[in-house]
């Protein structure tokens, strides 16, 4: 499994980095259009609908976020659609807080889970966009902002493992450890500020650099949380099997779903 992993992870991280380098906006766009719609369909599996509810939502499902992808980018400014996606992580945290809170399969539950999908992977697509077509560096500052959630991870790994005694939150993913988290924040804050450095940032602006780049972590968190707490309620472990040896596209890209929006709305106020 561990050569699997990494032998995907070889192939797929080049053809990531050259895309966000070298491709123009329009076939970029389209590129991860396909890639949140891929997510749309696996997120179906988290709704915990019935099999033959299901199987109708696999087809419905990405149409609807592919409508809304469509009118984000003809009739939204994309910062409004940001701000949407940044504060929803707000409500996602209160959500965390209370793991039972649509546990139960119902229509009810179903459909909230289904329009916090169209938040959490709409303006996802958007973020990534808008932090693309920055004036200065933005290829460069999507590259960053998705490496925001590796150095988190990192970060945590390394201090979950050495220091770990505290459940970060046991009854949605009991591995993290709130030493792990600070472990992250530290690890994320070091890489805040050679970043914001490399980006030219200095004085105060480097230092709310920093903030936002530490805000990014703290949602890449959140997003994770949210999408174990999603999977935990379906009875599954991944949210597909598409990317041999991790999973699911979710399950590669749920921390990038919070970080981004968050990173790239703190970017537009900085």
């Amino acid at each position: 499994m561990l050569k699997t992993r990494i032998i995907t992870a070889l192939i797929l991280a080049p053809l990531v980095v050259m895309a966000l380098l070298y491709l123009p906006p329009i076939p970029l766009g389209l590129v991860f259009a396909v890639v949140v719609l891929i997510a749309a369909w696996e997120w179906v599996g988290l709704l915990n609908a019935e099999p033959q509810e299901a199987r109708l939502l696999r087809w419905l499902y990405p149409l609807l976020i592919a409508i809304a992808m469509v009118l984000a980018v003809m009739k939204a400014l994309p910062i409004v659609v940001i701000s949407f996606g940044a504060a929803f992580w707000v409500w996602g945290v209160s959500w965390l807080a209370f793991p039972d809170f649509g546990r139960d399969r119902n229509a009810a539950n179903i459909l909230i889970k289904a329009t916090a999908g169209v938040a959490v992977l709409v303006p996802t697509w958007i973020a990534l966009l808008a932090l693309h077509g920055a004036p200065n560096n933005g290829p460069w500052l999507v590259l960053y902002a998705i490496a925001i959630a590796w150095v988190a991870d990192t970060g945590a790994y390394f201090a979950g493992r050495r220091f770990g005694r505290v459940k970060l939150a046991p009854r949605i993913s009991p591995g993290k450890t709130r030493e792990g988290a600070y472990g992250a924040f530290i690890l994320v804050a070091i890489y805040g500020g050679f970043g914001g450095w490399a980006f030219g940032e200095r004085g105060e602006g480097l230092l709310l650099f920093v903030l936002v780049t530490m805000l990014a972590a703290v949602a890449s968190i959140v997003g994770d949380l949210f999408e174990s707490l999603f999977k935990r309620h379906a009875g599954i472990k991944d949210s597909s099997q598409l990317i041999p040896g991790h999973g699911g596209v979710l399950d590669r890209i749920d921390s990038l779903t919070a970080a981004l929006p968050v990173f790239a709305f703190g970017i537009a106020f900085l």
